[in-house]
């Protein structure tokens, strides 16, 4: 029975206690702490230590979240003894929360007593919002060591902070100057070397005298260039045109100034040693220092007066702008543009004459022609279907820059207008500077590899296919859309689990059993690849393929391989072919799904989702292709271990027979040489075995080749098995006591029933004789072998078939022999034979039109053995 939902708040130490025990005994799965930094000393105490003792003793995953300070370290390492413990810096507020119930603090009359008042719910509402609200604290938590190593070694905390007084950003920048080691690099604008030289030239002689490598990129200008050869002294200088902004990173620190007076100190400063910040930071000035020149080029081209066609500027003007928008066209060897629909309406409705002479152009092999990179939604459709239908490619491009541009192979252009309409744009970025230039070539094409084709997007807009295509950076909406996508799934499953461990967590989180769900109630075809190296692992696996899913082992090579030699380890899963997860394994040896998985990609792109799915089927194929080789190369071995046997068994007799009669000779009675009848009867019986066993190779040699023949003639089955019982009684081993009971199909008088057939006598003979030898090599003193003769309907409901069965009460088919019994090599090991005969047999009776099969007796009449039986249409004269 579900629980009642209630809110209640309780009141006094003993009730708040009683409440806080109770939310401890009543948690199964999960139970998340979230207190500030006064509180471990209770968690830890007498009255509430005992709860987590109980719930670490029960499996319960405990978590808490708190600030581990100087004073209350020893406490929280007490803490860390029962959970899992993570410091978030400020945080404030008390509360804890399970997988269905939550327990608030709001009030604490003593540091050493618990709360005194203590909110309670079980809403299911409430409680998902609240494990909601302590994932986001855990997820920007840091680990309790971490923070612990940095307490006890003195290592600088984190610290981001902004500095507002000249004396303090002063103070804060030789901080930095002197606390770098090995390189210290600055981005700043054309103001910046002044200071430099004037505020901290001691401290760059230090830095020089240190032996720390020093670079500066800058805007190096005529006003400035004393400022800047004074620079180079110091540091290696490269110059961008225009550059805003100013900033220094070393190894371990960042600082950053928004405005910069020449001259004077950094009037507000802001500073971070957050190492995210720091290797952002250091990946933006790398950058731009791939991208600058060297100062002496500069140098030498202001000092030189050297002018060159390269420029940057901002337009205004409508016509000067317009201008410049026919000029990147009209010099182009290319075009590359990167814009919405607004821009495309504007190009339709001033510049299309242009647009289509360059494609003419381009159909002359005169231009690479134009490319185009935009959101394309249901509302864009016609405007682009125009432009394509004079030549122009296109691509849909999910996300957009917020800067539009067009480039060419010699100039760019850009706005951040939207340009509704078709509007003409009132402001224009434009550049001849190469290194620009290169740049947003560089994004364009970016771009370009990330589109889709406009046609293929149309199609999709048209049909009602929405794709998306989203990074999920969070673990735990990982998950969810993992349920969720599964559980939606109504027609296939495709799945590639890359280890043991990954399926083992897929299974803690109920992928598995919502496999089997889907395979089961909703006829969903599911098919899983996985890694099964552990024992654990097969059985589940056996498990899944008794549900209807099907599997292939990803622990044979050379999916192996390629596993063992780092290939990326991702959790693919395709849900009918228009929906794909993929998921980054981060650190395999984690049990919970969250620890262990990285970054995910979710999409719902037809090309990515079905580049998957290709993937997928190739992996199928192949380890299927690998499975079936390894099991033929296993059945080969066998038939050659086996043949070998056969072989060397009746010619063993023969040769000592044969090392008899020479002996005799041997001893000069050569006219006295005789043989005895047992002598040449074990000659005989073994020679026949040999010629068996080379017409049964020669025989599957024929059905392989497809040339077996058949001399068909007109015989009654009934006469034809009589006869060949009489046979029969002789295969039975010389003082062994089994007794061949042939029943006919007969009429009310028990006269047989004439069942004629048309087949060839010798091959039926080849049959029916295998099977007998069969029933009587499995058959034990005293046993009755019973063949019978039957009539039924055809299976092709063409007429009449004849069914004949041998039954034999011995010990049954092996559940192993079974599903290949009648496939070459499928002997049993134990009874020995080349388990070629029912392969020959099988071949036969399809060559006549008839089938074979086999089943166990029915053991719960007490029916010992199996029945072997085959058909053969009645003829019709």
């Amino acid at each position: 029975m579900e629980p009642d939902v209630k809110t209640e708040v309780f009141y006094g130490v003993e009730n708040t206690i009683k409440a806080i025990r109770r939310f401890q005994s009543n948690a199964k799965k999960t139970w998340c702490v979230c207190a500030d930094k006064t509180i471990p000393t209770l968690s830890a105490s007498d009255k509430l230590r005992k709860g987590y003792l109980d719930g670490k003793a029960r499996g319960v995953k405990i978590r808490y979240l708190t600030e581990i300070t100087k004073e209350n370290l020893e406490r929280c390492k007490k803490v860390m003894e029962v959970a899992e413990l993570r410091h978030l810096a400020g945080i404030t507020g008390s509360f804890a929360v399970s997988e269905s119930e939550y327990a608030g603090a709001f009030k604490q009359s003593l540091a050493s007593e618990p709360f005194d008042v203590v909110v309670y719910s079980n809403m299911p509402e409430l409680v998902e919002q609240q494990q909601n609200i302590f994932d986001i604290f855990w997820s920007n938590a840091i680990p309790a060591e971490q923070k612990i190593r940095e307490l006890e070694e003195n290592i600088p905390a984190t610290k981001t902070e902004v500095l507002r007084e000249a004396k303090d950003t002063t103070e804060r920048v030789m901080h930095f100057f002197l606390n770098c080691r090995e390189r210290m690099d600055a981005c700043a604008n054309s103001t910046a070397p002044s200071i430099a030289i004037s505020v901290f030239k001691d401290a760059y002689e230090n830095m020089k005298k240190r032996g720390v490598k020093t670079r500066w990129v800058t805007e190096i200008t005529r006003d400035n260039l004393p400022y800047c050869k004074k620079l180079m002294e110091y540091a290696q200088v490269r110059h961008v045109d225009g550059f805003y902004g100013n900033f220094g990173v070393s190894e371990t620190e960042y600082i950053s100034a928004t405005t910069v007076i020449e001259a004077q100190p950094v009037p507000a400063l802001m500073y971070s040693n957050s190492k995210e910040m720091v290797e952002q930071q250091q990946y933006i000035f790398d950058s731009f220092w791939k991208k600058a020149i060297p100062a002496e080029q500069r140098i030498r081209e202001i000092e030189e007066g050297i002018l060159f066609p390269v420029e940057t500027k901002v337009l205004k003007d409508l016509e000067d702008i317009r201008g410049r928008i026919i000029a990147l066209h009209d010099n182009s060897g290319e075009v590359m543009v990167a814009a919405n629909t607004g821009a495309l309406h504007l190009v339709h409705n001033q510049f299309f004459g242009i647009y289509k002479k360059l494609m003419a152009k381009k159909a002359n092999d005169k231009h690479k022609g134009i490319r185009w990179a935009m959101f394309i939604d249901k509302d864009s459709i016609d405007i682009v279907k125009t432009f394509l239908d004079i030549g122009m490619e296109i691509r849909h491009v999910k996300n957009m820059p917020s800067m539009y541009f067009a480039v060419s192979d010699k100039m760019y252009n850009a706005t951040i207008e939207t340009m509704d309409g078709g509007k003409m744009v009132q402001t224009l970025l434009t550049s001849t500077e190469p290194l620009y230039v290169q740049h947003f070539k560089s994004v364009f094409e970016e771009l370009w590899k990330s589109g889709a084709d406009a046609r293929k997007r149309i199609q999709d807009i048209e049909a009602g296919i929405n794709e998306e295509t989203e990074v999920i950076s969070s673990q735990y909406q990982t998950e969810r859309v993992y349920k969720a996508i599964v559980n939606e799934a109504s027609h296939e499953i495709m799945l590639i689990l890359p280890t043991a461990n990954a399926f083992a967590r897929d299974k803690r989180i109920g992928i598995i059993g919502s496999l089997k769900e889907a395979s089961s109630k909703k006829g969903t075809r599911v098919r899983v690849l996985v890694y099964a190296k552990e024992d654990a692992n097969k059985q589940d696996i056996i498990d899944l393929e008794s549900q209807g899913i099907l599997v292939n082992d990803l622990s044979i090579k050379p999916a192996q391989k390629a596993i063992e030699e780092g290939a990326p380890r991702m959790t693919v899963v395709i849900i009918d072919n228009r929906t794909s997860l993929v998921i980054e394994l981060k650190d395999d040896e984690k049990e919970s799904f969250a620890d262990a998985v990285g970054t995910s990609v979710f999409s719902t792109s037809r090309s990515i989702v079905l580049s998957y799915a290709r993937i997928f089927e190739s992996l199928w194929l192949e380890t299927r292709l690998v499975a079936k080789l390894q099991e033929s190369d296993r059945l080969q071995r066998e038939f050659i271990n086996i043949a070998a046997h056969e072989l060397r068994t009746p010619v063993q007799p023969i040769l000592a027979v044969i090392e008899l009669l020479k002996g005799r000779f041997a001893n000069g009675n050569a006219a006295n040489v005789e043989l005895t009848t047992t002598q040449l009867a074990i000659m005989d019986r073994n020679a026949r075995r040999l010629q068996k066993l080379s017409s049964e190779i020669l025989d599957a040699t024929r059905i392989e080749a497809g040339t077996l023949r058949m001399d068909m003639e007109v015989m009654d089955i009934n006469e034809k098995m009589k006869n060949m019982i009489a046979d029969a009684k002789s295969w039975i081993p010389q003082g062994q006591s089994i007794d061949i009971q042939f029943k006919p199909l007969s009429d009310e008088s028990g006269n047989p029933i004439p069942l004629l057939v048309k087949a060839d006598k010798l091959r039926m003979f080849e049959v029916i004789s295998n099977l007998i030898r069969n029933a009587i090599k499995f058959s034990a003193e005293g046993d009755v072998i019973t063949i019978m003769t039957d009539r039924k309907d055809s299976d092709d409901d063409d007429g009449m078939a004849v069914v004949i069965s041998v039954k034999d009460c011995g010990a049954g088919i092996s559940a192993e022999v079974l599903p290949r019994l009648f496939t070459k090599f499928s002997a049993d090991r134990e009874r020995g034979g080349t388990g070629l005969g029912l392969f020959i047999a099988k071949n036969i009776v399809e060559a006549h039109g008839g089938r074979i099969w086999a089943e166990n007796n029915n053991s719960s009449n007490d029916e010992k053995g199996a029945t072997f039986a085959f058909t053969l249409p009645i003829h019709k004269p």
